[in-house]
């Protein structure tokens, strides 16, 4: 106990870095709790799970497949192995993590990559698969993916350790019960939301808003992982009309670029995306949007939601 608390001491009296303020006003929050570590070695190990969920049963979406797809080959001209999963229900993606977290076993940089639907209840991030019946509430909470297990998995401790989390999907709370908070980054660690709690990820013609923008900030050669996600965040705020709020939560004490800053010219990218900048706001949203919208009652998931949880011994949940 007197460990953990002199951690915290530390870390409270870490000064505050005017630059996060300037970020966080991109819509961009960065971790304070940051915990120092060393860098992580150019040549460390890369390896990537991507999931792609869009065969929903009662409300399919057009983008994701395209999404994983893209990310895949990009992520893999920059030097991941990749792993891709598309239309998973609950047992593929529990396996997915479990062959995910086995590579990463031996060390390097590890990325998770979700798009598809999701919800935010509480303090659960709950990522979709495509077996969920989203008309009964209960399954949205009983089958939906916490985000925790893929976060306990990548934080085991391995040689080069560093996390990369990037979720297009939404944190719509379909309980209309309070409000929750995304997760914070654990140590080494950097999560990319689409979307601000409470809100909606819009989809482009071809691709996820968020999934997009971020393909083309990424691939830019000598780009820090922090500059990445807020250009992306910026390009998707100026697109929606400040609609969709993209969201960073961040303990990484050093630098990492998906690019070297050797490289003479971006990547070239293997899908066609279409410019946001050329796209209304109105265009954008009247496109599908990867939100968990039930049609049933507020009472009814009240109850549903007490359901799930009235036999947990965890005071989170409540």
């Amino acid at each position: 106990m007197w460990r953990k608390l002199l951690i915290v001491c530390a870390c409270a009296a870490i000064p505050w870095q005017p630059a996060g303020a300037d970020i966080a006003a991109h819509g961009v929050s960065i971790a304070r709790n940051a915990v120092v570590t060393p860098d992580v070695k150019p040549e460390a190990r890369r390896i990537a799970l991507v999931i792609g969920n869009a065969r929903y049963r009662d409300d399919a979406l057009r983008n994701p497949i395209n999404d994983a797809r893209a990310m895949r080959d990009a992520l893999h001209m920059l030097g991941f192995k990749v792993l891709l999963y598309e239309d998973v229900d609950w047992r593929r993606m529990q396996d997915a993590v479990l062959e995910f977290n086995r590579q990463l076993g031996a060390g390097g940089v590890g990325l998770f990559y979700y798009s598809g639907h999701g919800l935010q209840v509480s303090n659960k991030t709950l990522l979709t698969p495509i077996d969920v019946e989203r008309r009964l509430p209960a399954t949205q909470l009983t089958r939906g993916f916490d985000l925790r297990i893929v976060l306990d998995s990548m934080s085991k401790p391995r040689p080069d350790k560093l996390n990369v989390l990037i979720l297009d999907t939404c944190l719509s709370n379909p309980f209309r019960s309070g409000g929750g908070n995304p997760i914070n980054a654990p140590e080494q660690t950097v999560i990319g939301y689409a979307t601000a709690p409470g809100s909606f990820a819009a989809d482009e013609e071809r691709h996820g808003l968020y999934t997009a923008e971020l393909l083309k900030a990424m691939v830019v050669p000598g780009r820090d992982i922090q500059e990445i996600f807020q250009r992306a965040a910026m390009a998707v705020r100026r697109a929606s009309d400040q609609r969709q709020i993209p969201w960073v939560s961040s303990s990484l004490s050093g630098e990492f670029r998906f690019a070297a800053a050797t490289s003479a010219t971006p990547i070239a990218l293997s899908f066609a995306s279409t410019s946001s900048a050329a796209i209304l706001p109105e265009a954008i949203f009247a496109n599908q949007r990867r939100g968990v919208l039930p049609k049933d009652s507020a009472e009814q998931f009240e109850l549903a939601f007490w359901e799930s949880i009235k036999d947990s011994t965890h005071a989170s949940d409540y």
